[in-house]
């Protein structure tokens, strides 16, 4: 994770110090925007937010398509483009999409039905 330097106090600040280098390759943590969960099917959806010209990390993109590849977890990223658009990174096939705001919602609701 990055340090979160407009926000010096911030937890996630504390927790990365905390736990930085204690895994493999100097590893810290990364944190997702957004989780939904679906107790009725044991699913799990999970968001990641960008601005539109923001990067996604090679480390987090493989984090993210790991992450995946679990059978009850599905994975986007999302970036917001111009007023009513939106580019969608489904993980872990990694196909992108370019949708409008309600496409978008038609997705998030077409997966809270398992379609």
């Amino acid at each position: 994770m990055t340090q979160l330097r407009r926000e010096p106090e911030n937890i996630s600040n504390h927790f990365d110090t905390l736990f930085r280098g204690l895994g493999h390759r100097g590893s810290s943590f990364t944190n997702l925007d957004g989780m939904c969960h679906d107790g009725a099917t044991h699913r799990f959806l999970m968001l990641e937010f960008k601005h539109e010209q923001e990067d996604l990390n090679k480390a987090v993109l493989w984090s993210l398509s790991d992450l995946a590849r679990c059978p009850t977890v599905t994975v986007w990223v999302i970036w917001k483009l111009m007023a009513d658009r939106y580019r969608v990174l489904r993980l872990p096939t990694h196909r992108t999409e370019n949708w409008s705001a309600s496409e978008l919602q038609q997705a998030y609701a077409n997966w809270w039905k398992g379609t």
